[in-house]
C-alpha cells in the first residue's frame, strides 16, 4: 500500500511542479492574457494549474490563489479560480468553493480555535448567519476536548469560519503544533500533507475533515490516474467509518466513476453504500452497470448484491429472468428487493403468491415498508395484474389505523385511479372531500395520475371529470 502511495505522491508532485512554476512558456495558449485578471492583493500568489479548451472555442484557465501573512501562515491557500478568455479578452472570472465548510479551511482563516467541551455557554454565528449556542470556552486549546471550532472575532462576538473538527486523543501542545504547521504549509505541499494524514490510522478521527479539505482544493475535480484511484481504494477499505467511505465515494463519483474499478465493486457490495454506488454508476455508464449486474445475477456468491439494484434493473429482461429464478427461496428481508421486479408486466400474466398475500390481508406495522414500496412500484408499472387484489386491499384496510396513519389506504386508491377503476376513483374523491389538507406525499402521487392538477381543488374537479367520462361506454383509464 505504501508503495502505491509514494507512486501517487511522485505523480502529484510532477503535476504541482508544472503548475507551481507556471506552465511552460511555449505551452501557454496565445489567447491567455494574465494582465486581464483582477489585481492581486498584497501577499497573494497565483499559479496556473491547467488550460482547458471549451466547446465554444473559448479558453478556460484554472488557477490556484494563495494569500500569505507576514508571519508565513496563510489566510487562504490553493483557492481554485477559473478565468475564461477569448482572443485575449477576459470573459469570466469566478472562484469555486465546496458548499460544505471544512475544519482545515477554517483553521487558515481563524482568529482563534475554540475547544468545545462541557462548560461555559457561548453564542457564535455560522457563516450563513445562523446563531448557535452551545458549550464553548474561548481559550486556545488549554486542555483536551471533544471538538475544535475555528472562529473569527467580530463586533458581535464569535463567528464560525469552518466546521468543528474532532480533537481525538491528542495533547493540546501537539494540536497547536499541527495547526501551526498546517497554516505554514507551502501551497504545493498541502495535498500531500493531507494524504499522509489519511495514511495514519491513529488520526482516523481527522479523515473526514482531510477529505473535505482535499475536495475544497479541487483534488477530485478531474479524472485521476490508476495510481491515484488505487490510493483511494485502499483508503476506502481502511476506513471504519461509513461517513468517510461515503464521502470518498461521493467525491469520486463526478469524474472517477468506473464500473470495473475495485472501489466501486466494493461499494456495490456494502449494504449502506450500494444504493449511492448504483446511482452514480447508472448516471455515468449505464450500459456497463447493467452488464455487470447481469453477470452478478447468475453468480451464487454475488446475486444478493445485484438484487439490491433491482429498482434500477427492473426493465432489463435478462436480469429480471435470472433474479426471479431465485425468488421462491428468498428470505423476508430479501423479498423486499424482489418487489420492483414482481410488479413489472408478466408475459404469462401469473401473480406472485407473496404479493397477493400482502395485498389481501390487513396491514400490520411490520409490513408497512414492504407495502409502501409495493404500492409505489405498482403505480409506476401501471400493471393491472393485481387490480382485484388492490380492490381487496382497499376494502380490508379502509378502517385500519395503520393503513391510515402511514397513508397506505389513500396510496392504494391512487393506484386504482391510475388503472382507471371507477370504484377506486369514486372512493378517492370521497377521501379528498373528507380530508381537510392533503399531505405533500399524497398530492404528488395524485399528480402522477393527474399531472394537470395544480392544487387540491383542481384535483377534485379532475376526478369528477374522469368519473363522468367513465360513465360513457368508450371510457378507459385517464389520459
Amino acid at each position: 500500500m505504501i508503495g502505491n502511495y509514494w507512486k501517487y505522491l511522485c505523480l502529484t508532485a510532477g503535476i504541482w511542479l508544472a503548475a507551481g512554476q507556471g506552465v511552460a512558456q511555449d505551452n501557454i495558449p496565445s489567447d491567455y492574457d494574465p494582465a486581464q485578471l483582477p489585481a492581486a492583493a498584497a501577499g497573494e500568489t497565483r499559479r496556473v494549474e491547467r488550460f482547458l479548451r471549451q466547446p465554444d472555442g473559448s479558453l478556460l484557465a484554472e488557477l490556484r490563489l494563495s494569500l500569505r501573512r507576514p508571519d508565513g501562515s496563510y489566510v487562504w491557500r490553493n483557492e481554485l479560480y477559473q478565468a475564461r478568455f477569448r482572443d485575449r479578452r477576459l470573459l469570466d472570472w469566478q472562484g469555486w468553493t465546496n458548499p460544505q465548510p471544512d475544519f482545515w479551511s477554517g483553521v487558515l482563516a481563524a482568529d482563534e480555535i475554540l475547544q468545545v467541551p462541557a462548560g461555559v455557554t457561548v453564542s457564535y454565528r455560522m457563516p450563513d448567519g445562523q446563531t448557535v449556542t452551545e458549550p464553548v470556552t474561548a481559550v486556545l486549546l488549554p486542555q483536551r476536548s471533544d471538538r475544535q471550532l475555528p472562529v473569527k472575532r467580530t463586533v458581535d462576538g464569535w463567528t464560525a469560519c469552518g466546521d468543528a473538527g474532532p480533537a481525538g486523543a491528542i495533547e493540546p501542545a501537539a494540536w497547536q503544533e499541527t495547526i501551526a504547521a498546517f497554516r505554514r504549509l507551502p501551497p504545493e505541499a498541502e495535498a500531500d500533507w493531507l494524504k499522509r494524514d489519511l495514511l495514519n490510522e491513529n488520526m482516523s478521527f481527522r479523515w473526514k475533515q482531510d477529505l473535505l479539505r482535499l475536495t475544497q482544493i479541487g483534488v477530485f475535480r478531474h479524472s485521476l490516474p490508476p495510481e491515484a484511484r488505487q490510493f483511494w481504494y485502499e483508503r476506502f477499505l481502511a476506513a471504519d467509518d461509513t461517513v468517510v467511505r461515503r464521502l470518498i465515494l461521493t467525491q469520486l463519483s463526478d469524474a472517477n466513476c468506473l464500473p470495473g474499478d475495485p472501489l466501486w465493486t466494493a461499494a456495490l457490495q456494502q449494504p449502506e453504500l450500494a444504493a449511492a454506488a448504483g446511482e452514480a454508476l447508472v448516471a455515468h455508464d449505464p450500459l456497463s452497470f447493467r452488464a455487470l449486474m447481469r453477470q452478478w445475477a447468475q453468480n451464487d456468491q454475488l446475486w444478493r448484491h445485484a438484487l439490491r439494484q433491482s429498482d434500477k434493473m427492473k426493465n432489463d429482461e435478462m436480469y429480471v429472468e435470472r433474479m426471479l429464478r431465485r425468488c421462491d427461496d428468498a428470505s423476508a428481508a430479501e423479498f423486499r428487493w424482489f418487489i420492483p421486479l414482481l410488479c413489472q408486466p408478466s408475459k404469462t400474466g401469473t401473480k406472485n403468491a407473496r404479493i397477493e398475500a400482502l395485498l389481501n390481508n390487513e396491514i400490520s406495522p411490520g409490513r408497512v415498508p414492504d407495502c409502501r414500496l409495493l404500492l409505489e412500484e405498482l403505480l409506476k408499472a401501471r400493471n393491472s395484474r393485481y387490480l382485484a387484489d388492490l380492490k381487496t386491499f382497499v376494502r380490508i384496510n379502509r378502517q385500519n389505523p395503520t393503513a391510515m396513519q402511514y397513508e397506505l389506504y389513500p396510496a392504494a386508491l391512487i393506484d386504482l385511479c391510475m388503472l382507471g377503476d371507477r370504484d377506486g376513483i369514486a372512493e378517492a374523491l370521497q377521501y379528498l372531500e373528507m380530508t381537510p389538507v392533503l399531505s405533500e406525499y399524497l398530492f404528488n402521487r395524485f399528480r402522477t395520475v393527474y399531472p394537470a392538477a395544480r392544487d387540491e381543488q383542481q384535483l377534485k374537479e379532475l376526478l369528477r371529470k374522469t368519473l363522468r367520462r367513465l360513465a360513457t361506454p368508450a371510457a378507459g383509464p385517464p389520459q
